[in-house]
């Protein structure tokens, strides 16, 4: 697995063109390991019994926690978030193919 998650990596890194040589790919790669073992310990706890929340916030709700406002508001325009990207058009980022 170690060796397609590589390959993945480096094939993302490519199409974001970016430098795929050095020491930081290792680096990056060993993090995303980690990520994949803890995603795999939460998956080994037993939850056999637990009731499900219906909504990802309803445990602050039943300790009475006040949540901000969910409101949307434009903190970054689609300007500003295409403005160092290599390839854009009318506000969005185009990519290469990736999948045949």
């Amino acid at each position: 697995m170690e060796y397609k998650l590589k390959q993945d990596l480096k094939k993302a890194i490519r199409s974001a063109s970016l430098d795929d040589s050095g020491a930081w790919v290792d680096k990056m790669l060993s993090r995303i390991d980690g990520v994949i073992q803890a995603l795999d310990e939460i998956k080994s706890v037993d939850v056999e019994g637990v009731e499900p929340l219906y909504i990802a916030t309803e445990h602050l709700l039943l300790q009475n926690i006040e949540l901000r406002a969910d409101k949307a508001c434009d903190h970054i325009t689609p300007d500003m978030a295409t403005r160092h990207a290599p390839d854009k058009q009318k506000g969005l980022f185009l990519l290469p193919k990736m999948v045949d």
